[in-house]
């Protein structure tokens, strides 16, 4: 396995302290790393992390200094944007097979199994809808 996608909401626990199963998601960092597979997400995945954090902000979890910090943070971990001319159709593919909706855990999914390669998520609701049929699907909590 040379890549591996990973969706914006595992990407979060890299840079704020209080996310559950962080060390997870940064032991996931740290292995694809030291083996040189490269982590993907679609053209959706600084728009998600960038809202996350400033949501984070806004609401008042993070004072506006630690969003800056994240916003840093995260820039700087080498996150490959890929696109793919069929993602669009396969996301909208696995969201109508799946019955979610809205096709934003879709485009993720879409993006590992067009690549072949396994999607790490943080969203257990997603996770325990397709884990039976799209076994490339993990949830950060059972890293490692």
């Amino acid at each position: 396995m040379t890549e591996r996608c990973i969706d914006a909401n595992v990407a979060i626990k890299w840079v704020i302290a209080a996310e559950t199963d962080r060390e997870n998601a940064l032991a996931l960092l740290k292995d694809s790393m030291r083996a040189g597979i490269a982590l993907i997400a679609p053209p959706l995945f600084p728009v998600e992390v960038d809202s996350i954090i400033r949501k984070r902000v806004h609401n008042g979890s993070l004072t506006p200094e630690e969003g800056v910090l994240a916003y840093s943070h995260i820039d700087a971990i080498p996150v490959q944007i890929v696109e793919d001319p069929e993602l669009r159709r396969r996301s909208r593919e696995i969201a109508e097979q799946f019955n979610q909706r809205l096709v934003y855990d879709s485009l993720y999914a879409a993006l590992a199994d067009l690549r072949h390669c396994e999607f790490w998520t943080a969203d257990t609701r997603f996770h325990r809808v397709v884990k039976a049929d799209l076994l490339f699907v993990k949830h950060i909590a059972d890293y490692g």
